[in-house]
C-alpha cells in the first residue's frame, strides 16, 4: 500500500511538473509573439517615416538651391530646420560622391566620405531605398536616402 501510495504521488508530481512546464512555455511564447508583433510594428512605422522624411528632404527646394550653390552654410540651416519638422532622430547631406556636408546629430563631424553604406549607394545611383542596419554612432535603426 505504501509503494503504491508513493508511486501514485510520484505519477502526479511527474504529471504536475510536465503540464506546469508546458503551460509555462505556452505562456513564454505567447509574450515572445506579442513582443515580435510589437518590434515589426515599430520597424514598419520607423521605416515609413524615415522613407517619407528622405523623399521630403530630397525634394526641398532651399535644400536644392543650397547644394546647387554649393552654400554649406544655407545647407546646415536646411538640414536642422528639416530635420526638426521630419519625424527622424537625425539627417545627413551628402555630396554626389557620399561626402557628408552636414550630419544633424554630430554637425562639427564631416567631409567624410561614406559611399560604403547601403542606403548611401541606393541613392548614388539614383534610388530611394530603406534599410534597417547597425551603425557606429546609432547602434540600429532605419536608414533611407534619395537622390537629390
Amino acid at each position: 500500500m505504501i509503494t503504491l501510495t508513493i508511486v501514485c504521488c510520484i505519477a502526479v508530481l511527474v504529471s504536475s511538473i510536465l503540464l506546469y512546464s508546458r503551460e509555462l512555455n505556452n505562456a513564454m511564447h505567447n509574450k515572445i509573439d506579442v513582443a515580435l508583433n510589437v518590434v515589426q510594428s515599430e520597424i514598419a512605422d520607423l521605416s515609413t517615416k524615415a522613407y517619407l522624411a528622405a523623399l521630403a528632404m530630397a525634394k526641398n527646394p532651399d535644400l536644392i538651391e543650397a547644394i546647387v550653390s554649393n552654400d554649406r552654410d544655407k545647407i546646415v540651416a536646411t538640414a536642422f530646420a528639416l530635420q526638426d519638422i521630419a519625424p527622424v532622430d537625425y539627417g545627413t547631406v551628402l555630396d554626389a560622391e557620399g561626402t557628408v556636408i552636414i550630419r544633424t546629430h554630430q554637425p562639427s563631424m564631416y567631409g567624410d566620405n561614406i559611399p560604403h553604406l547601403p542606403h548611401i549607394r541606393s541613392a548614388i545611383a539614383g534610388e530611394t531605398a530603406m534599410y534597417v542596419m547597425q551603425g557606429v554612432t546609432v547602434r540600429l535603426g532605419v536608414a533611407a536616402a534619395a537622390p537629390v
